[in-house]
């Protein structure tokens, strides 16, 4: 058992953490969850510098227009451990209009 996983059941799991849809902005993303999505969206990382977007949380942002846009985040199996949640905090920058 990896040294995570017996931390993890002698003390309790203290969930997955922040995640960021990597397969969406077209990068890779850890092998225990799934991220995609049928929406348009634009990629700016430390990795694509030429991006004009600012850089987020994790040193990546997604940027989208459209006004429908959606998101699937899946978990995959996690070798016994339990990374199920009812709650989620979305990063965001809010878009200030102007009148």
């Amino acid at each position: 058992m990896e040294f995570y996983a017996k931390i993890s059941h002698e003390f309790g799991n203290g969930g997955r953490g922040l995640i960021f849809p990597g397969r969406v902005a077209r990068t890779n993303e850890p092998s225990n969850f799934f991220t995609s999505s049928g929406s348009l969206w634009e990629v700016s990382a430390l990795f694509f510098p030429e991006q004009p977007l600012p850089i987020g949380i994790g040193g990546i942002t997604l940027r989208t227009v459209q006004a429908n846009a959606a998101l699937t985040i899946k978990l995959l199996d996690a070798r016994s451990l339990d990374y199920s949640f009812n709650k989620i905090t979305l990063f965001f920058k809010k878009r200030h209009e102007q009148l």
